[in-house]
Formats: C-alpha cells, sequence, structure tokens
C-alpha cells in the first residue's frame, strides 16, 4: 500500500512538472519572461543627499514596489532585484547579474539632484554613444576606473530602439500624473552601455528640491512612482509582445534594385527610405524562431550580411 502510494505522488509529480515545462517551452519568443530591477547606489554609496534622506534608501523602496506590483499583475514573469537590502553593488555587478540571468528588461531607478535648488521633474536615460552631456552622466558614472572607461560597447541598435520605446512609455505614464516630465535622454552610462537587452535609468524626481524630496521621502509617493514605472512597463510589454520580426536584407542607392534573391521573388518586401539610401525588408515574422529559419535562408541565397530587426 505504501509504495502505491509513493508512486502515485511520483506519477503525480512528474505530469506536474511535465505541464510545467510544456508551459514554459511555448512561450512567444518575444515574451518578457525575466526582468532585472535595479535600485541605483546603495550602502557606502548613499547616492545624491537631500535635507533629509538619501536617494539610496528612495530607490531601494520603489524598486521593491515595483517588483511586487509585476509579480502580482504578471506572477509568470521572474523579477530579479540587484538589490533587496541597503548594501553596496558595483556597477558592473548590477549589469553582470542582468546577463546572468539573461533578462529581457533592465530597469534602474535613481534619484536627481541639481545644483539648481528649483530644478524638479522625471527623465528617462537610455544607451547612446552620441546625447545629452548631463550632470546625470557624470555623476552616476564617477566612479568608473580607467579600465572600465575603455570597455566595448555592447548595447545593439534594436535593444537602443526598444529601449527607447519602454523610456517614452515611462515619461507618458508620469505626464499622467501631472509630474513635469523632463523627457527622454541618451547618454553613455556605464549601467546600460553594457546591457544586452533593453534597458533604462529613470530619474524619478530631484532630492535636492524640497518638494519633490518630500513627494519621494513619503510612501504615497513612492507608490504613485512605482505605479507610473508599472504602467509604462504594462504599455511596454504589450507592444513588444505583439509586434514581430523583420529581417534587413540590404541598404541600397535605388527603391526597385532588390527584386529578387536566388530564383524566388522575396515575399512581403518593404522598403524604407533613410536619407538617400533605401532599407530593403523582409517582413512578417511573428515569432523568433520563424525569422531565424527565414535569415539562414536569406544568408545562404544572396544576403550573407542580413539580420533580425525587432519591431515594424
Amino acid at each position: 500500500m505504501k509504495s502505491i502510494l509513493i508512486f502515485g505522488f511520483y506519477l503525480i509529480f512528474g505530469f506536474w512538472q511535465l505541464s510545467k515545462l510544456q508551459a514554459q517551452s511555448f512561450l512567444p519568443d518575444n515574451q518578457i519572461k525575466t526582468v532585472v530591477i535595479d535600485a541605483g547606489h546603495g550602502g557606502r554609496d548613499p547616492g545624491a543627499v537631500g535635507k533629509k534622506s538619501y536617494e539610496k534608501t528612495i530607490n531601494l523602496k520603489i524598486a521593491l514596489q515595483l517588483g511586487r506590483l509585476i509579480k502580482k499583475n504578471y506572477p509568470k514573469i521572474k523579477v530579479i532585484y540587484t538589490r533587496q537590502t541597503d548594501k553596496f553593488v558595483g556597477l558592473w555587478r548590477r549589469t553582470y547579474i542582468a546577463q546572468k540571468y539573461k533578462a529581457d528588461l533592465f530597469i534602474s531607478i535613481h534619484t536627481n539632484a541639481a545644483r539648481n535648488r528649483y530644478a524638479y521633474g522625471t527623465e528617462t536615460f537610455v544607451f547612446g554613444k552620441r546625447g545629452t552631456s548631463s550632470e546625470v552622466i557624470r555623476r552616476e558614472n564617477r566612479r568608473l576606473s580607467k579600465e572600465q572607461k575603455k570597455d566595448d560597447f555592447i548595447q545593439t541598435s534594436e535593444n537602443q530602439l526598444l529601449s527607447l520605446n519602454f523610456a517614452h512609455s515611462i515619461e507618458k505614464e508620469f505626464i499622467k500624473q501631472k509630474r513635469h516630465s523632463r523627457g527622454v535622454k541618451r547618454g553613455g552610462l556605464y549601467v546600460l552601455r553594457l546591457a544586452r537587452m533593453p534597458a533604462v535609468l529613470i530619474e524619478v524626481g530631484f532630492i535636492s528640491n524640497h518638494y519633490e524630496e518630500k513627494y519621494m521621502r513619503n510612501q504615497a509617493g513612492q507608490t504613485l512612482i512605482a505605479q507610473a514605472i508599472f504602467r509604462g512597463f504594462k504599455a511596454y510589454k504589450k507592444q513588444t509582445e505583439s509586434t514581430g520580426y523583420r529581417i534587413q536584407l540590404a541598404v541600397l542607392s535605388k527603391k526597385n534594385m532588390l527584386l529578387k534573391t536566388g530564383k524566388k521573388a522575396i515575399q512581403n518586401l518593404q522598403i524604407q527610405k533613410l536619407g538617400k539610401v533605401y532599407k530593403h525588408f523582409a517582413i512578417g515574422y511573428k515569432t523568433k524562431s520563424a525569422a531565424q529559419k527565414a535569415l539562414v535562408y536569406f544568408r545562404k541565397n544572396g544576403f550573407p550580411d542580413a539580420f533580425l530587426v525587432f519591431g515594424r
């Protein structure tokens, strides 16, 4: 009797594991599965300092609230924190955590400061080799060693585009809350430049401004900020998961130069003008796996430099 019960237990457990595995394997290729939330600064690094609070404390409280919102609304998404307590985590380590867990999105939360005590509002940064030269970038990168400053840029153009989409979604939500948005900005922030996935750094307000510091120190204010970021995430998720892949085949000087690949006419050809040249895309791939199969075909049939592009 005992052996039958044990066998029955393992049989049920086996079916549960199998169903779990199947559920995971059938997730769409472009579905967001893992999000890394980075609470900026921490431990011996307080970040910006206000009259009554530290940046590191505000960042952490908002990060934890954001994580709870994502888990509550999307229980299948894995949420990873770079820190959950007041401890120091180096800039390189934060990006490494995102790579380690193969994150689909990296969200770094920060609190702004300026010499001008009247400066206020939110702003969201994405990576860009050329972009805004600001106090934020100088402040956030000041702890880098000379060797770190020489690191290669890894952020792909595709991830930069997705990051921009996410950043704009976040700032739109802050505007809906009647916050002053300072916009989306590009810059060589180290914590973003090595990210192998879409990544943003959000400055949620100015701790150097008395009124904004009070707002960010208050639990109700922290909740509103976390909710705005979450709604931006929700909009980005919906857009990302409903958008398919396309393959860039060539960039040519004339619109109708590309008509065939090998002996087959290209189906669903899309042409986009960019300045004086024309980008040619094969479109209509809903999943990454389907696009990758097509990519192999195109590379073997006249387009060795073809590559995947996410989005329309």
